[in-house]
């Protein structure tokens, strides 16, 4: 008899890292082999899951630009926006030079939205803010918006708000009040 195994009966075996190698087919091998591969599937599952997951939270991820609150102190409207769509607005160095959108252009787009919510066509501009997503000095310190406050939407004292992005994107509203019992739109007036 041989001490040598014979071609056939060696098994080739790949480990983590591309690294194969011969041996025999002796079953501490083979349990060794797929204890491995366990392993080496969990880590990368677990990886792939938490790179994954935290990819897709940071693309849903938003920013508060604005909160209403009522005179009775409850909350009306917010206006939020996704990093994913800051990203794609144009900077502006405040007091450096012109804004990527100019104000009158800004009213434009916020009137034009503030009539296609059923407001009526003669509001006037009650008030207007020029902001920076981060005032702080963040890393969004040079990402700014309109904040332009219509009056005479409708009702006697109601007021309707517009957010606009210096790309022209107007952020619309979420309603955090109560549902309103109809769909009378000044439910969601200031």
């Amino acid at each position: 008899m041989s001490s040598r195994l014979s071609e056939s009966e060696n098994v080739k075996y790949e480990c983590c890292g591309g690294l194969t190698f011969i041996g025999s087919g002796t079953p501490f091998l083979k349990r060794y082999h797929e204890q491995n591969m366990r392993i080496h599937n969990f880590i990368c599952f677990l990886f792939l899951t938490i790179f994954f997951g935290n990819v897709c939270r940071a693309k849903d991820a938003t920013i508060q630009l604005f909160i209403n609150e009522n005179n009775g102190g409850g909350l009306t409207n917010v206006w939020r926006v996704s990093f994913d769509r800051l990203n794609k607005t144009p900077l502006w160095h405040i007091g450096q030079e012109e804004p990527p959108l100019s104000l009158k252009k800004a009213i434009t787009i916020a009137k034009a939205w503030i009539v296609s919510q059923d407001c009526s066509a003669d509001s006037c501009v009650f008030e207007v803010v020029v902001r920076p997503v981060d005032p702080d000095g963040g890393m969004y310190q040079h990402i700014c918006y309109y904040n332009i406050l219509f009056g005479h939407v409708g009702l006697v004292g109601h007021y309707r708000r517009c957010i606009v992005l210096m790309d022209g994107t107007v952020v619309k509203p979420e309603w955090l009040g109560r549902a309103p019992k109809h769909d009378a739109t000044y439910y969601r007036d200031e």
